[in-house]
């Protein structure tokens, strides 16, 4: 998680979240494989940096930067299954007499 941070803290240094940036924090995060938990923490340390560091001449930046950074949190994804319903014979005679 520090690592994270860090990385966040720099990219704020220089006033540009570069694509190499972008690139490098999303594979990061891919990397650490964050929990629910983890993830909200990591979204309200992003919102206090930018908080800590947006001025009335930096707020686009710190906006832009807070898109692209949230954007990025997001829970690992599993492998999707496909799951099929059937509503049965008593669903669909019901179904029927209503209309």
């Amino acid at each position: 998680m520090d690592e994270l941070i860090n990385f966040l803290q720099r990219t704020l240094l220089d006033g540009v979240f570069s694509k190499d940036e972008k690139r490098t924090f999303k594979l990061l995060m891919q990397e650490k494989l964050l929990d629910t938990n983890q993830l909200n923490f990591l979204r309200s340390k992003i919102f206090e940096l930018a908080n800590e560091k947006c001025t009335p001449t930096n707020y686009a930046f710190i906006i832009e930067w807070i898109k692209t950074a949230t954007s990025a949190l997001v829970l690992p994804t599993t492998q999707s299954t496909s799951a099929f319903f059937s509503p049965g014979r008593c669903l669909s005679q019901r179904h029927h007499t209503i209309h």
